[in-house]
Protein backbone atom coordinates (compact mmCIF):
# COMPACT_ATOMS: atom_id res chain seq x y z
CA UNK A 1 0.00 0.00 0.00
CA UNK A 2 3.17 2.48 0.84
CA UNK A 3 4.52 1.24 -1.95
CA UNK A 4 1.94 1.93 -4.36
CA UNK A 5 1.05 5.52 -2.70
CA UNK A 6 4.93 6.61 -3.10
CA UNK A 7 4.85 5.43 -7.21
CA UNK A 8 0.97 7.83 -7.18
CA UNK A 9 2.92 10.71 -5.64
CA UNK A 10 5.72 10.29 -7.76
CA UNK A 11 3.40 10.29 -10.85
CA UNK A 12 1.27 13.25 -9.61
CA UNK A 13 5.07 15.60 -8.80
CA UNK A 14 5.91 14.91 -12.20
CA UNK A 15 2.82 15.72 -13.78
CA UNK A 16 2.66 18.56 -11.50
CA UNK A 17 6.56 19.79 -12.81
CA UNK A 18 5.71 19.11 -16.44
CA UNK A 19 2.69 21.49 -16.22
CA UNK A 20 4.90 24.18 -14.89
CA UNK A 21 7.39 23.69 -17.07
CA UNK A 22 4.42 23.62 -19.96
CA UNK A 23 3.14 26.84 -17.92
CA UNK A 24 6.14 29.12 -17.95
CA UNK A 25 7.22 28.35 -21.73
CA UNK A 26 3.73 29.47 -22.74
CA UNK A 27 4.55 32.48 -20.82
CA UNK A 28 7.92 33.13 -22.12
CA UNK A 29 6.80 32.58 -25.39
CA UNK A 30 3.67 34.80 -24.91
CA UNK A 31 6.00 37.85 -23.58
CA UNK A 32 8.90 36.86 -26.69
CA UNK A 33 11.80 36.80 -24.01
CA UNK A 34 11.94 32.89 -24.64
CA UNK A 35 12.79 33.73 -28.55
CA UNK A 36 15.19 36.68 -27.18
CA UNK A 37 17.05 33.93 -24.72
CA UNK A 38 17.40 31.10 -27.67
CA UNK A 39 18.96 34.25 -29.86
CA UNK A 40 21.36 35.14 -26.82
CA UNK A 41 22.10 31.53 -26.15
CA UNK A 42 23.39 30.72 -29.97
CA UNK A 43 24.59 34.06 -31.25
CA UNK A 44 28.06 33.68 -32.76
CA UNK A 45 30.88 36.51 -32.82
CA UNK A 46 32.47 36.21 -36.10
CA UNK A 47 33.85 39.58 -37.31
CA UNK A 48 31.96 40.71 -40.14
CA UNK A 49 29.31 43.55 -41.54
CA UNK A 50 26.03 43.65 -39.24
CA UNK A 51 23.24 45.27 -40.27
CA UNK A 52 21.26 48.06 -38.27
CA UNK A 53 18.58 45.70 -37.32
CA UNK A 54 20.67 43.35 -35.95
CA UNK A 55 22.50 45.14 -33.41
CA UNK A 56 19.05 46.91 -32.54
CA UNK A 57 17.64 42.97 -32.44
CA UNK A 58 21.25 42.58 -30.11
CA UNK A 59 20.14 45.54 -27.85
CA UNK A 60 16.78 44.59 -27.07
CA UNK A 61 17.91 40.99 -26.20
CA UNK A 62 20.11 42.29 -23.95
CA UNK A 63 18.11 44.81 -22.03
CA UNK A 64 15.68 42.04 -21.26
CA UNK A 65 17.84 41.12 -18.26
CA UNK A 66 17.01 45.02 -16.99
CA UNK A 67 14.76 47.34 -16.57
CA UNK A 68 14.62 50.23 -19.25
CA UNK A 69 16.38 52.97 -18.99
CA UNK A 70 13.10 55.85 -18.27
CA UNK A 71 11.57 53.70 -15.46
CA UNK A 72 14.98 53.97 -13.33
CA UNK A 73 13.00 57.92 -12.00
CA UNK A 74 11.24 55.24 -9.62
CA UNK A 75 14.30 52.77 -8.69
CA UNK A 76 16.46 53.14 -5.68
CA UNK A 77 19.38 53.99 -6.89
CA UNK A 78 21.53 50.60 -5.65
CA UNK A 79 18.60 48.93 -7.41
CA UNK A 80 19.43 50.89 -10.54
CA UNK A 81 23.40 49.92 -10.63
CA UNK A 82 21.83 46.02 -9.78
CA UNK A 83 20.30 46.26 -13.03
CA UNK A 84 23.13 48.02 -15.29
CA UNK A 85 25.08 45.12 -13.32
CA UNK A 86 22.77 42.46 -14.56
CA UNK A 87 23.40 43.48 -17.97
CA UNK A 88 27.23 43.61 -17.49
CA UNK A 89 26.56 39.99 -16.71
CA UNK A 90 24.16 39.48 -20.18
CA UNK A 91 26.54 41.19 -22.46
CA UNK A 92 30.21 39.38 -20.83
CA UNK A 93 28.41 36.15 -21.23
CA UNK A 94 27.90 36.89 -25.24
CA UNK A 95 31.86 37.98 -25.42
CA UNK A 96 32.54 34.32 -24.28
CA UNK A 97 29.99 32.16 -26.14
CA UNK A 98 31.07 30.05 -28.66
CA UNK A 99 27.51 27.88 -29.99
CA UNK A 100 26.36 28.67 -33.73
CA UNK A 101 24.60 31.51 -34.88
CA UNK A 102 20.23 31.67 -34.61
CA UNK A 103 19.44 29.33 -37.84
CA UNK A 104 15.92 31.23 -38.01
CA UNK A 105 17.51 34.85 -37.29
CA UNK A 106 20.98 33.93 -39.95
CA UNK A 107 22.43 36.58 -37.76
CA UNK A 108 26.32 37.34 -36.69
CA UNK A 109 27.67 40.18 -34.91
CA UNK A 110 31.26 41.68 -34.32
CA UNK A 111 32.68 40.81 -30.87
CA UNK A 112 33.53 44.61 -31.11
CA UNK A 113 29.69 45.45 -31.30
CA UNK A 114 29.69 43.85 -27.42
CA UNK A 115 32.59 45.58 -26.46
CA UNK A 116 30.80 49.00 -27.31
CA UNK A 117 27.84 48.14 -25.97
CA UNK A 118 29.49 47.12 -22.99
CA UNK A 119 30.95 50.67 -22.52
CA UNK A 120 27.78 52.27 -23.24
CA UNK A 121 26.32 50.48 -20.39
CA UNK A 122 29.46 51.05 -18.09
CA UNK A 123 28.76 54.93 -18.50
CA UNK A 124 25.28 54.54 -17.88
CA UNK A 125 25.99 52.89 -14.61
CA UNK A 126 28.59 55.71 -13.61
CA UNK A 127 31.43 53.06 -14.68
CA UNK A 128 33.44 55.95 -15.93
CA UNK A 129 36.82 54.10 -15.72
CA UNK A 130 35.59 51.05 -17.09
CA UNK A 131 33.85 52.83 -19.74
CA UNK A 132 36.66 55.10 -20.87
CA UNK A 133 38.70 51.60 -20.88
CA UNK A 134 36.30 49.97 -23.15
CA UNK A 135 35.92 53.04 -25.61
CA UNK A 136 39.57 52.40 -25.67
CA UNK A 137 39.41 49.20 -26.88
CA UNK A 138 36.79 49.50 -29.33
CA UNK A 139 37.84 52.62 -31.46
CA UNK A 140 41.44 51.31 -32.61
CA UNK A 141 39.21 48.46 -33.94
CA UNK A 142 36.53 50.28 -35.26
CA UNK A 143 38.59 53.81 -36.15
CA UNK A 144 35.97 55.10 -38.60
CA UNK A 145 33.30 54.63 -36.75
CA UNK A 146 33.64 58.63 -36.20
CA UNK A 147 30.10 58.86 -34.19
CA UNK A 148 31.49 57.13 -31.41
CA UNK A 149 34.62 58.36 -31.23
CA UNK A 150 32.38 61.66 -30.89
CA UNK A 151 30.26 60.35 -27.85
CA UNK A 152 33.66 58.84 -26.27
CA UNK A 153 34.93 62.60 -26.71
CA UNK A 154 31.65 63.98 -24.63
CA UNK A 155 32.53 60.84 -22.14
CA UNK A 156 35.77 62.24 -21.47
CA UNK A 157 34.90 66.06 -20.80
CA UNK A 158 32.27 64.45 -18.36
CA UNK A 159 34.91 62.85 -16.47
CA UNK A 160 37.49 65.92 -16.37
CA UNK A 161 39.73 64.79 -19.10
CA UNK A 162 39.69 67.87 -20.63
CA UNK A 163 42.66 67.46 -23.07
CA UNK A 164 41.55 63.38 -23.88
CA UNK A 165 38.56 64.85 -24.99
CA UNK A 166 40.13 67.68 -27.04
CA UNK A 167 42.44 65.06 -28.62
CA UNK A 168 39.71 63.11 -29.78
CA UNK A 169 37.95 65.89 -30.82
CA UNK A 170 41.07 67.24 -32.96
CA UNK A 171 41.32 63.59 -34.49
CA UNK A 172 37.52 64.43 -35.70
CA UNK A 173 38.06 67.13 -37.69
CA UNK A 174 40.91 65.90 -38.95
CA UNK A 175 38.88 62.40 -39.70
CA UNK A 176 36.28 64.42 -41.34
CA UNK A 177 37.55 68.23 -41.79
CA UNK A 178 34.03 69.11 -43.98
CA UNK A 179 31.53 68.61 -40.81
CA UNK A 180 31.58 71.78 -38.92
CA UNK A 181 29.77 70.06 -35.79
CA UNK A 182 33.19 68.10 -34.67
CA UNK A 183 35.04 72.25 -35.09
CA UNK A 184 31.57 73.50 -32.72
CA UNK A 185 31.99 70.52 -30.25
CA UNK A 186 35.91 71.07 -30.13
CA UNK A 187 35.95 74.14 -29.45
CA UNK A 188 32.52 73.87 -26.68
CA UNK A 189 35.36 71.46 -25.43
CA UNK A 190 37.92 74.62 -25.20
CA UNK A 191 36.26 76.69 -23.61
CA UNK A 192 34.55 74.46 -20.91
CA UNK A 193 35.48 75.78 -17.48
CA UNK A 194 36.84 78.43 -18.53
CA UNK A 195 39.06 80.58 -16.47
CA UNK A 196 41.34 83.62 -17.46
CA UNK A 197 43.43 83.10 -14.37
CA UNK A 198 45.00 80.26 -14.93
CA UNK A 199 47.98 79.34 -17.16
CA UNK A 200 46.33 76.40 -19.32
CA UNK A 201 43.22 79.28 -20.28
CA UNK A 202 44.72 80.92 -22.85
CA UNK A 203 45.92 77.96 -24.52
CA UNK A 204 42.13 76.73 -24.59
CA UNK A 205 40.91 80.15 -26.00
CA UNK A 206 43.37 79.93 -28.90
CA UNK A 207 41.93 76.23 -29.62
CA UNK A 208 38.49 76.98 -29.47
CA UNK A 209 39.05 80.62 -31.86
CA UNK A 210 40.86 78.52 -34.47
CA UNK A 211 38.37 75.65 -34.75
CA UNK A 212 35.59 78.66 -34.75
CA UNK A 213 37.23 80.69 -37.78
CA UNK A 214 37.12 77.31 -39.72
CA UNK A 215 33.72 76.08 -38.90
CA UNK A 216 32.64 79.60 -40.44
CA UNK A 217 34.69 78.68 -43.88
CA UNK A 218 32.64 75.65 -43.67
CA UNK A 219 29.18 77.29 -42.51
CA UNK A 220 28.28 81.20 -42.07
CA UNK A 221 26.06 80.42 -39.40
CA UNK A 222 25.28 83.43 -36.73
CA UNK A 223 25.65 81.09 -33.76
CA UNK A 224 29.36 81.11 -34.87
CA UNK A 225 29.66 84.54 -35.00
CA UNK A 226 28.54 84.60 -31.40
CA UNK A 227 30.44 81.89 -29.69
CA UNK A 228 33.23 83.37 -31.49
CA UNK A 229 32.36 86.79 -29.96
CA UNK A 230 32.03 85.03 -26.53
CA UNK A 231 35.39 84.54 -26.61
CA UNK A 232 36.62 87.84 -27.85
CA UNK A 233 34.68 89.07 -24.56
CA UNK A 234 36.65 86.97 -22.51
CA UNK A 235 39.63 88.76 -23.52
CA UNK A 236 38.06 91.91 -22.56
CA UNK A 237 37.70 93.28 -27.24
CA UNK A 238 35.14 94.52 -26.45
CA UNK A 239 35.11 96.42 -29.84
CA UNK A 240 35.65 93.33 -31.77
CA UNK A 241 32.94 91.81 -29.79
CA UNK A 242 30.59 94.15 -30.85
CA UNK A 243 31.95 93.86 -34.91
CA UNK A 244 30.96 90.19 -35.03
CA UNK A 245 27.18 90.59 -33.49
CA UNK A 246 26.86 93.13 -35.81
CA UNK A 247 26.51 89.97 -38.23
CA UNK A 248 24.02 88.25 -36.29
CA UNK A 249 20.23 89.00 -35.66
CA UNK A 250 19.89 91.21 -32.89
CA UNK A 251 20.37 89.32 -29.03
CA UNK A 252 17.24 89.15 -27.22
CA UNK A 253 16.40 88.09 -23.19
CA UNK A 254 15.92 84.59 -24.84
CA UNK A 255 19.52 84.13 -24.98
CA UNK A 256 21.21 85.56 -21.48
CA UNK A 257 24.28 84.46 -22.15
CA UNK A 258 24.72 86.52 -25.15
CA UNK A 259 22.45 88.99 -23.93
CA UNK A 260 24.54 90.35 -21.65
CA UNK A 261 27.93 89.69 -23.12
CA UNK A 262 26.23 92.74 -25.75
CA UNK A 263 25.65 94.52 -22.70
CA UNK A 264 28.85 94.41 -20.95
CA UNK A 265 30.84 95.14 -24.05
CA UNK A 266 28.41 98.66 -24.67
CA UNK A 267 29.28 99.29 -20.94
CA UNK A 268 32.72 99.09 -21.55
CA UNK A 269 32.78 102.01 -23.81
CA UNK A 270 33.29 100.10 -27.43
CA UNK A 271 32.23 101.94 -30.06
CA UNK A 272 28.13 100.99 -30.53
CA UNK A 273 25.79 102.43 -33.08
CA UNK A 274 22.78 104.20 -32.60
CA UNK A 275 20.86 100.91 -33.56
CA UNK A 276 22.61 99.50 -30.81
CA UNK A 277 21.98 102.17 -28.10
CA UNK A 278 18.30 102.06 -28.87
CA UNK A 279 18.61 98.10 -28.70
CA UNK A 280 19.94 98.38 -25.25
CA UNK A 281 16.95 100.61 -24.05
CA UNK A 282 14.70 97.82 -25.49
CA UNK A 283 16.42 95.32 -23.62
CA UNK A 284 16.02 97.31 -20.42
CA UNK A 285 12.08 97.88 -20.91
CA UNK A 286 11.81 94.24 -21.49
CA UNK A 287 14.43 92.99 -18.33
CA UNK A 288 12.13 95.72 -15.87
CA UNK A 289 8.08 93.57 -17.03
CA UNK A 290 10.57 90.26 -16.80
CA UNK A 291 9.86 88.48 -13.53
CA UNK A 292 12.65 85.39 -14.39
CA UNK A 293 15.36 87.83 -15.60
CA UNK A 294 18.79 87.10 -13.89
CA UNK A 295 20.34 89.69 -11.17
CA UNK A 296 23.82 89.52 -13.06
CA UNK A 297 21.86 90.46 -16.71
CA UNK A 298 20.10 93.39 -14.94
CA UNK A 299 23.20 94.53 -13.70
CA UNK A 300 25.02 94.00 -17.02
CA UNK A 301 22.11 96.41 -18.79
CA UNK A 302 22.14 98.90 -16.04
CA UNK A 303 26.03 99.48 -16.51
CA UNK A 304 25.46 99.91 -20.12
CA UNK A 305 22.57 102.22 -19.94
CA UNK A 306 24.80 104.26 -17.42
CA UNK A 307 27.39 104.49 -20.32
CA UNK A 308 24.69 105.40 -23.03
CA UNK A 309 23.60 108.20 -20.01
CA UNK A 310 20.53 107.02 -19.61
CA UNK A 311 20.09 107.84 -16.48
CA UNK A 312 16.78 107.47 -14.94
CA UNK A 313 16.59 103.92 -16.95
CA UNK A 314 19.28 102.42 -15.33
CA UNK A 315 18.69 103.34 -11.98
CA UNK A 316 15.84 101.76 -12.25
CA UNK A 317 17.90 98.64 -13.10
CA UNK A 318 20.04 98.70 -10.58
CA UNK A 319 17.24 99.02 -7.97
CA UNK A 320 16.03 95.63 -9.56
CA UNK A 321 18.96 94.02 -9.12
CA UNK A 322 19.17 94.93 -5.57
CA UNK A 323 15.82 93.77 -5.11
CA UNK A 324 16.39 90.12 -6.57
CA UNK A 325 19.87 90.03 -5.21
CA UNK A 326 19.93 91.62 -1.46
CA UNK A 327 23.24 90.39 -1.10
CA UNK A 328 24.78 91.62 -4.06
CA UNK A 329 27.18 94.75 -1.85
CA UNK A 330 29.70 95.33 -5.14
CA UNK A 331 26.31 95.91 -7.30
CA UNK A 332 24.86 98.10 -4.01
CA UNK A 333 27.96 100.23 -3.63
CA UNK A 334 28.37 100.92 -7.39
CA UNK A 335 24.47 102.05 -7.18
CA UNK A 336 25.26 104.42 -3.96
CA UNK A 337 28.27 105.59 -6.13
CA UNK A 338 26.35 106.31 -9.08
CA UNK A 339 23.40 108.21 -6.82
CA UNK A 340 25.92 110.28 -5.41
CA UNK A 341 27.69 111.13 -8.95
CA UNK A 342 23.89 112.38 -9.89
CA UNK A 343 23.70 114.42 -7.14
CA UNK A 344 20.88 111.99 -5.53
CA UNK A 345 22.68 111.92 -1.63
CA UNK A 346 19.52 110.86 0.25
CA UNK A 347 19.35 107.48 -1.82
CA UNK A 348 23.31 107.48 -1.82
CA UNK A 349 22.81 107.68 1.90
CA UNK A 350 20.45 105.19 2.12
CA UNK A 351 22.15 102.22 0.43
CA UNK A 352 25.64 103.53 1.92
CA UNK A 353 24.23 102.87 5.56
CA UNK A 354 23.23 99.58 4.37
CA UNK A 355 26.36 99.05 3.32
CA UNK A 356 27.48 100.45 6.85
CA UNK A 357 25.92 98.08 8.50
CA UNK A 358 27.11 94.92 6.52
CA UNK A 359 30.90 95.88 7.26
CA UNK A 360 29.64 96.12 10.88
CA UNK A 361 28.63 92.81 10.98
CA UNK A 362 31.71 91.15 9.27
CA UNK A 363 34.03 92.37 12.56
Amino acid sequence: MFKELTIRTKMFLAISIVACVILVLTALIFTGIYKDLIFLRRIQFKTMEVDGAAIERLTKAAEKSFKPREQYQTVDILEEHKAYGNAEKVLRKMMKTDSTADPIEKISVSSNQIILRLARNSFKAGWLDKAIERYNQYLPAVPDDYDVRGEFAGILLTAGKKDQSLEQYQKLVKLQSDRTEWLLLLASAATSGYDKKTESGQKYITIADSALRKALLLDDNPLIYKKLAQILSWQEKYDQVLIYLRKCPPVGLDEPQFCRMFAEAVASGADCTDDEAKHVVRLANQGLAAPEISAELLAALARALRQLGQTDLAIRLFEKTIDKHPSDHMTRYELANFYHNTGKYLQAEKHYAILLEVTKGQK
